[in-house]
């Protein structure tokens, strides 16, 4: 029989050894106790020596009699550990285990390990997934080497991942058979409507331009966003993005002015999330101010890099600025915030910007994304 890792364990007296030699260090155990997440340590026979409280309770133990000698995939009920004698790691399914898969990389390289893994379990019958982050840690005490594993539940996280994809893909479908529908309906519209017709048109394409961007917003926090880069010309950005906003409801007796001094500079990004960052900056200002103009533009104001900016003539509180960026903080109500964190994530983190503000009495609150244009 071949199998994908190795089957010995240590003797009874061997095994007692190890386990021996951990359970009596006091500020072991208040370390281990202390995070809320599975937290074990295994010999270099994948055998549990030693766990954690919370490890303990998911198993519904008092105490680690039962589980200590164990390998993980046993202790955890994974469908394939008992499917022959050899238990955890001697199935045909091993090889395609992170969680092993992890820890002989930890033991093999002596260095630390990590990575997304998934166990199903056999619970009476019932089969469950569990999703988790670990991380293994190998240390060296006793004349051996030992590995801490540490183990996170991710379950709602990668569920969430899944419902989201799932209602991205059906919306984005949906909206593809009505976006056909309106562009039939357009050619025979009766031109007494056709403003009507062509306002619902308009009103369609933006909430798909919504929805979509809220699609890569969750991406980029997932870290699984990819850029489209093309060559952009600064002006021709504010204004296509200018008329991207003109009409809507934030925009309502609101005039949304470009400074005459804007400049026209080549660049290379993506233009789709710099005109985002940018609509959500107009709405930004457009919803915090009661002045009537609003004022967006570019310069130049280090050298290689080029500067859009928009103001409104409104002061921002400070117990407002020090919370601006962050994800749920918002002055409009519940639910709200999305805006200013996501120009910090999308405007810093993938397109190599700088987004930042200034505010005084006098000048009100101006918002600026600074990019390089030498790419």
């Amino acid at each position: 029989m071949t199998f994908y890792s190795q089957p010995e364990r240590l003797t009874s007296d061997e095994l007692l050894s190890d386990i021996d030699y951990f359970k009596d260090m006091e500020q072991l155990k208040i370390a281990f106790n202390a995070s809320n997440v599975i937290a074990f340590i295994i010999n270099s026979y994948r055998q549990i020596v030693f766990v954690n409280t919370i490890f303990l309770k998911i198993l519904g133990l008092d105490n680690g009699t039962l589980i200590y000698g164990k390998r993980p995939g046993e202790a955890l009920g994974c469908l394939h550990s008992n499917e022959n004698i050899y238990g955890c790691g001697k199935s045909s399914a091993c090889k395609n285990c992170n969680i092993i898969n992890i820890i002989l990389e930890a033991i093999n390289t002596k260095k630390e390990a990590y990575g997304e893994v998934a166990l199903t379990q056999n619970i009476k019958g019932y089969l469950n997934t569990l999703n988790m982050f670990g991380k293994v840690v190998p240390f060296a005490t006793k004349n051996d080497f030992f590995y801490i594993v540490t183990l996170n539940d991710i379950s709602d996280t990668v569920r969430r991942r899944i419902l989201e994809r799932s209602f991205f893909h059906d919306f984005i479908n949906s909206a593809s058979a009505i976006e056909g529908l309106l562009e039939i309906l357009k050619e025979n519209v009766p031109d007494a409507i056709r403003n009507e017709m062509e306002f619902i048109e308009k009103s369609f394409d933006d909430m798909i331009k919504d929805i979509n961007y809220q699609k890569i917003l969750l991406e980029a926090e997932d870290n699984d966003i990819s850029l489209n880069k093309v060559i952009l010309f600064s002006k021709e950005v504010i204004d296509s993005t200018v008329k991207l906003i003109e009409y809507h409801y934030v925009a309502k007796n609101k005039i949304i002015k470009i400074d005459d001094n804007t400049i026209n500079q080549q660049f290379k990004n993506d233009s789709v999330l710099i005109k985002r960052i940018l609509i959500n900056m107009l709405k930004n200002a457009l919803e915090s101010s009661n002045k009537k103009v609003i004022t967006i533009g570019c310069d130049k104001n280090i050298e290689g890099y080029i500067r859009f900016w928009v103001n409104n003539k409104m002061y921002m509180p400070e117990y407002v600025q020090c919370k601006i960026f962050q994800r749920s903080f918002s002055t409009k109500g519940k639910g709200r915030g999305l805006g200013t964190y996501s120009m910090k994530l999308l405007g810093e983190k993938y397109l190599g910007g700088k987004i930042n503000f200034d505010t005084d009495e006098q000048n009100g609150t101006t918002f600026y994304f600074t990019l390089p244009y030498i790419d």
